[in-house]
């Protein structure tokens, strides 16, 4: 068995299995992306006659693949409805567009009655565009989508054309770079296909594929042609100079906002919150592993319920001994409502929390741990008072604003969330749960 053979059968596995594993995703921008790749695969490396055979031969396979898959391809998204009401969303604000990541905050105010009877507020929650290039289109306006659409033109157009003008005759590694670099491009193509019907470029990995697989492309045309790179002329320097500031006053904007983009469980609290604040001050490389650092860092904590409280039962027979022999101290009704709620016992819970805020209005602690047990027992309406009251006593609390943001998303109210969010991050620049609910929030 030859090295050669060897490496064909390593390569036809990894084939097979990535299209196996490609199918199981059961998602139809992907195969749209894979077809399209593979139609402009063929059109780069055979003559035209051979194409248009070959072209044919997939389109009757994608088609017969399509027919039988049917139950996926009928799937309803509410795509059209979603890129419809994004299109009115843009019409608001269509030169700069409304801000870059602020589309799960401003949809909301544009979704139509015919999409929320598809997917209900309190139920489901939509958080991009579901194409990218419609939601490039709202955040940055006309100028960053024509930023964007400039360059995918110039990039095609001189690759496209150094993979024509390659003589595959003249020397047998030249036929070999030609399959490289037509792969690389076609890899290119399905990412943005695909993106039609997603916002995948918004997830980092994907960023990341994409942009590595550029520069392997750059990096095997500049090995033949360095003076024909499409970036050297001066006009397109200075649309790459207008990019760098565009992009530039994107980060700029996001690290102001606050906007770096899972759930986190409610805080209860028995006293009052430490205020810590910081500046952002951080780069880009940091902004960007920002999210998951704080994900790893709430993994470490323990939740709420899980830390029992050592003999509880003889814990609150001294509390309810305590209560009786002092009954106008609020921190004992607290504390015994606190080791209530350890052990689920919200209505006990319930009872002494209010006896606490009725001798001591001021407890915004006792106000929050309310607002927690009427979330967790379904009552949101009452847990948003509570919150609210919380925040009133104390508008420089954290727990009470992470609680009612989560309570915000829930209920699809991303706007609400986002601001009681930002307002955290305002107090505590570094706070895990604020974090990584505006990643959840834009993901």
């Amino acid at each position: 068995m030859t090295k050669n053979f060897f490496n064909k059968i390593i390569y036809l596995t990894i084939f097979v299995v990535s299209l196996i594993t490609l199918y199981y995703t059961k998602t139809r921008a992907a195969f749209i992306g894979l077809f399209v790749a593979v139609l402009m695969f063929v059109y780069l490396l055979l003559s035209k006659k051979q194409s248009i055979k070959y072209l044919v031969s997939l389109s009757v396979l994608f088609l017969v693949f399509v027919w039988s898959t049917k139950n996926i391809w009928l799937r309803q998204q509410a795509h059209f409805l979603i890129w419809r009401d994004s299109i009115k969303m843009w019409c608001s604000k269509p030169f700069f567009g409304i801000g870059p990541g602020k589309f799960h905050i401003e949809f909301v105010n544009f979704a139509s009655e015919e999409l929320r009877k598809i997917w209900p507020e309190k139920q489901c929650i939509i958080n991009d565009a579901h194409n990218e290039y419609v939601q490039l289109l709202v955040e940055n306006g006309i100028f960053g989508f024509t930023l964007f659409l400039l360059w995918l033109i110039f990039f095609f157009r001189f690759v496209i054309k150094f993979i024509k003008n390659l003589d595959v005759k003249k020397f047998k590694f030249v036929y070999e770079l030609k399959i490289i670099i037509s792969s690389l491009l076609c890899a290119v193509i399905a990412v943005l296909v695909q993106n039609f019907f997603s916002v995948d470029l918004r997830f980092i990995i994907s960023n990341v594929y994409l942009f590595i697989t550029l520069g392997f492309i750059f990096g095997y045309t500049s090995e033949i042609e360095e003076k024909k790179l499409f970036f050297t002329t001066p006009v397109v320097k200075i649309l790459a100079l207008c990019i760098f500031i565009f992009l530039l006053g994107i980060v700029s904007y996001s690290s102001k906002q606050k906007t770096v983009s899972f759930i986190s469980l409610l805080h209860f609290s028995s006293d009052g919150v430490k205020i810590q604040v910081n500046d952002i001050g951080e780069g880009l490389l940091q902004q960007i592993l920002r999210p998951y650092l704080a994900q790893y860092k709430l993994k470490q904590e323990k939740d709420f319920f899980d830390e029992k409280v050592l003999d509880a039962a003889n814990t609150i027979k001294e509390l309810e001994e305590l209560k009786q022999k002092y009954p106008n101290k609020a921190v004992i009704y607290e504390k015994l409502a606190w080791v209530y709620a350890k052990e689920k016992n919200f209505q006990k819970a319930v009872e002494n929390y209010l006896i606490a805020v009725k001798i001591n209005p001021n407890s915004y602690s006792a106000y929050n741990n309310l607002g927690n047990i009427m979330f967790l027992t379904g009552n949101r309406q009452q847990a948003v008072e509570f919150y609210k009251k919380s925040i009133e006593i104390n508008p420089n609390q954290i727990d009470s604003r992470l609680n009612l943001g989560i309570l915000y998303y829930y209920e699809g109210k991303l706007n609400l969330a986002a601001e009681q969010f930002n307002k955290v991050l305002e107090l505590d620049a570094k706070n895990e749960k604020a974090i990584i609910m505006l990643k959840k929030m834009r993901e």
